[in-house]
């Protein structure tokens, strides 16, 4: 082998290290890309997760709230009926 060839060869070797190397960057700020985009994306779904348990939460509330009422009413009407009862009023109509 003479020296030419030799320098040749180290040449491209060069050049073949050094689109290795490109591409190597470019794959690793793709993969950054996409771990930042899952992280938001993970964010994002935490937050919602988040909004559609509170919701749960409320909606139990209001049925427990609308029960209570609904029980607070009938002994309402049930006192009242006693109380008109026992004073002597009547229905007028």
């Amino acid at each position: 082998m003479s020296p030419d060839s030799v320098l040749s060869e180290i040449s491209d070797i060069k050049k073949q290290l050094t689109l290795g190397d490109a591409r190597m960057t470019s794959i690793e700020e793709s993969l950054a890309e996409s771990k930042q985009t899952h992280e938001s994306n993970t964010k994002t779904l935490e937050e919602i997760k988040e909004l559609l348990e509170l919701g749960k939460t409320s909606i139990k509330l209001l049925r427990y709230l609308g029960i209570a009422i609904k029980w607070l009413s009938t002994l309402a009407a049930g006192c009242i009926a006693i109380w008109a009862i026992v004073s002597g009023h009547s229905a007028k109509g």
